[in-house]
Formats: C-alpha cells, sequence, structure tokens
C-alpha cells in the first residue's frame, strides 16, 4: 500500500496553456488544479462537483 502511494505522489503531471478540463471544457490555465488516480486532470471546483454527484449516485 505505501509503494502505491508514494507512486501515485511522485508522478509528474504537465499543465500546458492548451490543457483543457474535461469536465468543464475550460483551460486549466493558471488555476487550482486535481489529479485522478487514472491521470485526468480536472479544475480543483470540478473535481468537487464529480465527487458530490458520485455520492449522490451511490
Amino acid at each position: 500500500v505505501e509503494e502505491q502511494l508514494m507512486f501515485y505522489r511522485s508522478r509528474a503531471v504537465k499543465i500546458t496553456e492548451d490543457r483543457m478540463c474535461p469536465q468543464c471544457n475550460k483551460r486549466i490555465g493558471n488555476s487550482v488544479f486535481a489529479v485522478f488516480p487514472n491521470g485526468v486532470v480536472v479544475h480543483y471546483s470540478c473535481k468537487e462537483k464529480i465527487e458530490q454527484t458520485q455520492w449522490k449516485i451511490l
């Protein structure tokens, strides 16, 4: 478990000017962002919305 945690924390993500959030279809730019374990990068606020929606479904 600790090895997996170290792996996920050590991954680098490159954010360019053109990187888009798949949730809202806006540029990530200089915004605060989150990375899901599968590598998907979204705005932090979009992450919160995704998580709230998933909890309602479950």
